[in-house]
């Protein structure tokens, strides 16, 4: 069973979560804006903080949680923030940490400082299951 989360205009043209199985894949997202204020994230603290505002809330959509996540991918855009990133980054994980891979590679849009994305495994129960449109095939 393939599934598709929040795929709404202004998220680009893909998902932002795709559920396939017992899995929870989360398309790498930005954080160079604030959704409730829409002033730029300038700093590498507030756009960590924004991806994984982003990451929550996809998980949150699709029935899942934070606890639910087993890898994520940091795509950076300066090494020299990888200090401050992590800083950020583990401020908002309490006991569990998932997986991580830390890529540091030059990104679309100058504005944008970092992207994560992540994978999350949350079995399907008849008593999780949210109300969402299944994806078509072909």
């Amino acid at each position: 069973m393939v599934t598709e989360y929040n795929q709404k205009p202004g998220y680009g043209t893909q998902p932002s979560v795709i559920r396939g199985g017992d899995f929870l894949f989360i398309t790498h997202r930005c954080g160079r804006r604030n959704p409730e204020t829409g002033e730029k994230n300038t700093t590498i603290e507030t756009q960590t903080i924004q991806c994984l505002k982003k990451m929550k809330k996809f998980l949150e959509e699709a029935g899942a949680s934070f606890d639910d996540l087993t890898q994520i991918t940091v795509l950076l855009a300066n090494e020299k923030d990888v200090q401050a990133m992590n800083d950020a980054y583990f401020s908002y994980f309490h006991d569990k940490y998932p997986a991580r891979t830390l890529i540091i590679t030059p990104l679309f849009q100058s504005e944008m400082l970092i992207q994560m994305g992540g994978i999350a495994y949350h079995p399907l129960s008849e008593k999780s299951k949210p109300a969402v449109k299944t994806a078509k095939k072909g």
